[in-house]
């Protein structure tokens, strides 16, 4: 199966360094190292970016969400009902998150103003597609779901959290927390999820889990999990870059490229805030397809 998909990609990206070994040396920047974020966030549940740069960080405390503009600057975005995590921006430019406490996903406009996409659900983690079809985690069901459909596109799994697309919308990938793989799906063309298949490797110690607990992409396809040894890369044929550790012994929960270059990365350990400038790009959230 990982030959199939091998395959897909270097289709898309024949002749291209991107076919190419990608040594971690080709995403750290010289002189970059991770700095905390200055601002009262208190506990942070979840980042996302949207599609000019801007971060999107919700927080513990009284279910705050700030935003940090490109400039760095912090403002207050919305008050969640309920403690808000699993965070996406969707094609519509709406942020997105998962409520666990009520079992139900929610989205905030540009005013900040909340409003209920799903109910009855134990999301964890969201994805987008350009159509504003979503697939999300339910990691107590150990199951993925997709929006509009009320059975499971796929079970087994022991705790799926962290969920991402690849650039194409063609591809997805799951991250299992108890499990030391990252697991790449088919998205067929009804929206079903087939071929899946354990195509990153991660780094785990020896009888531990990998923690992973959210996932991103970069414009050379290769993708970043969050997990508890760090940010673990991976080219696109599955190979690891390499590992940046984590700026604290604690493993991260979140994880977001922003900036106006969609260079900075943000995650969050131990419950705080870092960034580091990198070399490559982020993939900026899907626009709506007319």
């Amino acid at each position: 199966m990982r030959f199939l998909l091998c395959v897909v990609i270097f289709s898309l990206l024949a002749g291209s360094a991107r076919a190419q070994d990608m040594p971690l040396s080709q995403i750290v920047l010289a002189g970059s190292s991770w700095h905390a974020v200055e601002g009262k966030f208190g506990p942070v549940t979840g980042l996302a970016s949207d599609a000019d740069g801007n971060l999107v960080v919700a927080t513990r405390t009284e279910a705050k969400l700030f935003r940090i503009d490109t400039a760095g600057k912090v403002t207050p975005f919305a008050t969640a009902s309920a403690v808000t995590g699993g965070l996406a921006v969707g094609p519509d430019g709406k942020v997105y998150g998962c409520q666990p406490s009520k079992q139900q996903i929610v989205s905030f406009d540009a005013d900040g103003k909340e409003t209920v996409v799903q109910k009855g659900v134990r999301a964890g983690a969201l994805a987008f597609l350009p159509s504003g079809d979503y697939y999300f985690t339910d990691p107590a069901g150990k199951s993925v779901f997709r929006s509009g459909v009320e059975k499971p596109v796929d079970q087994g799994l022991k705790a799926p959290l962290g969920i991402v697309t690849w650039p194409d919308a063609a591809t997805l990938v799951v991250g299992d927390a108890e499990d030391r793989y990252l697991y790449a799906y088919r998205i067929d063309g009804d929206g079903k999820l087939s071929a899946r298949d354990r195509y990153y490797a991660l780094r785990v110690r020896r009888k531990e889990p990998s923690e992973v607990s959210a996932l991103g992409m970069d414009t050379d396809w290769r993708l970043y999990a969050a997990t508890r040894e760090g940010v673990q890369g991976f080219d696109p044929t599955g190979r690891m870059c390499g590992v940046l550790l984590s700026p604290r012994r604690a493993p991260l929960t979140a994880l977001a490229f922003a900036g106006k270059e969609a260079d900075h990365l943000y995650v969050v350990c131990d419950g705080e805030l870092f960034v580091r400038k990198l070399k490559c790009h982020g993939v900026r959230p899907p626009r709506k397809v007319k």
